[in-house]
């Protein structure tokens, strides 16, 4: 190391045991080349992130695992606290939210776990819905009618429209009844 490294890593304000971590370092001196990051900021974009419609969990987790590192939290059980309740306030789908909540004492590790979990059974309940049938239920070709395309309602707006959430209407609508997103009130299932 140079001097004027040596001297840039001194007034850098890490500890002994910082200088012994060269990524600490490497960010200390990013930092340091780029300006005081505002933490305010960085804590505020941090809180503003959530799970795009289309967006895999794990590239959401990935980005908050990012954009906590800039925010100054007091140590890393902080940070992990901070990632497991924006991943509770940031998820597109409410009811893993809703089945997260649930659990008492969830850590971020958990969180993780059962959102994987949650996610997988969702993404194979709707490939399954869209499977071929089975042999046991392949009409007769003879007497078998065309299958021609039956619109289904949506139980989220009550409209036909193509499959999935992103194209619900009522997605990004808040009901009027138990004030969830992502129903109308009158299809809302809360009773």
């Amino acid at each position: 190391m140079s001097i004027e490294t040596l001297k840039i890593v001194m007034n850098l304000g890490l500890t002994a045991a910082d200088l012994k971590e060269t990524d600490k370092i490497i960010r200390a001196m990013e930092q340091y080349g780029q300006g005081q990051i505002n933490e305010s900021v960085e804590r505020k974009r941090f809180r503003a992130r959530t799970q795009g419609p289309d967006e895999d969990f794990d590239d959401f987790l990935v980005s908050l695992r990012d954009l906590v590192s800039d925010c100054n939290f007091c140590n890393a059980d902080c940070e992990k606290k901070a990632i497991r309740d924006q991943i509770l306030e940031g998820l597109f789908d409410p009811t893993i939210t809703e089945r997260l909540l649930s659990i008492n004492g969830l850590s971020l590790d958990k969180t993780i776990e059962k959102v994987r979990a949650l996610s997988s059974a969702k993404k194979q309940r709707c490939e399954m819905s869209r499977a071929p049938p089975t042999s046991a239920a392949v009409k007769n070709p003879r007497t078998a009618k065309p299958d021609t395309p039956r619109p289904t309602k949506c139980g989220y707006c009550g409209d036909s429209h193509a499959r999935g959430q992103s194209n619900c209407p009522a997605s990004n609508s808040k009901c009027h009844i138990c004030h969830k997103m992502g129903h109308y009130a009158s299809l809302c299932r809360s009773g």
